[in-house]
């Protein structure tokens, strides 16, 4: 059982944690957030060192809680540090969901990872996609797709892809991903091509159809804007690709509509070699 308690929500913990939600605070640290058992034990799994854990008495004192406190459980380096318990009243002030589930930690992530070796067999580039929730989804279909190895391209104007909202959307996906920060997006995707990335940018019409496109590795992806999709300068380095709709419906969600593309891409992998059940990445 931890022996720290945080009774009141003004405790100073609270205030670091909040302020943790800002993602340039996020970043600075090189930390996110994750609450909830599944996030928690998503995070363990993928690696990430837990730098400080909140729970409720109540959730410490349950065998599932003392199983995953003993995972959490770190000697604290400062008063930030080490594993905390905190009343409910003091655990509502810290979550960020309406109904808490016990347990918050917090995990050092490198604020910008080094450069990966090699190439990635399957990138997915965000150009100013805003809603966490998107860049969630879209962490999760490409890990579900395309493996551990893909990388998650991040452009500036896309919401943070590990603040709260995303990792809940990508359901702990993120923790498996590579993830890259770039400032200048074109130049990114244009290094990426010399290397010998096929990049393709997803457009609501007017594209290569989906089932025509050449979508064998090494494969990018661009993901564009939800109000004005892939910008000019991000479109000039891409081909264009589109998923045809025959119903009635103006355009898709960027989730969805990035999901059709990416599945199709594991199928081309799966049919080109990779037998089911085998790690695209």
């Amino acid at each position: 059982m931890p022996e720290m308690d945080i009774r009141s929500p003004r405790h100073p913990l609270v205030a670091v944690i909040a302020d943790y939600r800002r993602p340039g605070s996020r970043r600075l640290a090189g930390v996110c957030i994750a609450e909830g058992p599944h996030l928690v034990d998503e995070a363990l799994a993928a690696g990430l060192r837990p730098v400080t854990a909140v729970v409720t008495g109540r959730y410490a004192a349950s065998a599932a809680g003392a199983a995953r406190m003993a995972r959490l459980s770190v000697p604290p380096a400062s008063w930030r540090g080490g594993v905390w318990t905190a009343t409910d009243r003091a655990f509502a002030a810290i979550s960020a969901v309406p109904a808490p589930q016990g347990i918050l930690a917090v995990f050092q992530v490198a604020a910008e990872p080094p450069a990966d070796p090699g190439i990635a067999p399957y990138t997915l580039a965000l150009d100013a996609v805003q809603d966490p929730g998107n860049v969630g989804a879209l962490a999760r279909v490409l890990l579900a797709f395309c493996g551990a190895g893909a990388l998650l391209l991040c452009g500036p104007g896309t919401a943070d892809p590990f603040g709260e909202k995303a990792l809940r959307a990508s359901a702990g996906a993120m923790f498996h991903l590579r993830t890259r920060f770039v400032e200048d997006l074109p130049g990114g995707l244009r290094a990426m091509a010399v290397e010998g990335t096929r990049w393709w940018a997803l457009c609501a019409r007017g594209g290569v159809c989906v089932r025509r496109a050449d979508l064998s590795r090494p494969l990018g992806l661009v993901v564009g804007n939800e109000g004005r999709g892939v910008s000019r300068e991000v479109l000039a380095v891409c081909g264009p690709v589109t998923v045809p709709m025959p119903g009635p419906a103006e355009s898709l969600n960027a989730a969805v509509a990035g999901g059709v593309v990416l599945y199709e891409a594991a199928m081309c992998g799966i049919e080109s070699g990779a037998g089911r059940g085998t790690p695209l990445a």
